[in-house]
């Protein structure tokens, strides 16, 4: 519902004349497209996508968390180092 929530700000700010992203716009991003962009490695990422997720990051702090977190997290599981897993 966060995710959603800030995509609607992000469609707003298209429809206000503000530079957006055309991946991170209307019928593209979703919520779920949202989250599978942020649980990629960045090195996968087109150019489009890359700045549509920067755009969804800067929507509010706690979807540039939500990141931060799911790409520790990933990293965890292809390195196998659980033992982080407390931090």
């Amino acid at each position: 519902m966060a995710v959603e929530r800030f995509l609607q700000a992000l469609r707003l700010m298209e429809h206000q004349g503000l530079a957006v992203s055309k991946a991170a716009t209307t019928a593209e991003m979703t919520p779920r497209r949202a989250i599978g962009l942020m649980l990629r490695r960045r090195e996968t990422l087109t150019k489009e996508e890359s700045l549509a997720l920067e755009q969804v990051c800067q929507l509010h702090p706690h979807i540039n968390r939500a990141h931060a977190l799911f790409q520790h997290c990933v990293q965890m599981l292809r390195f196998h180092s659980g033992e982080e897993l407390e931090s």
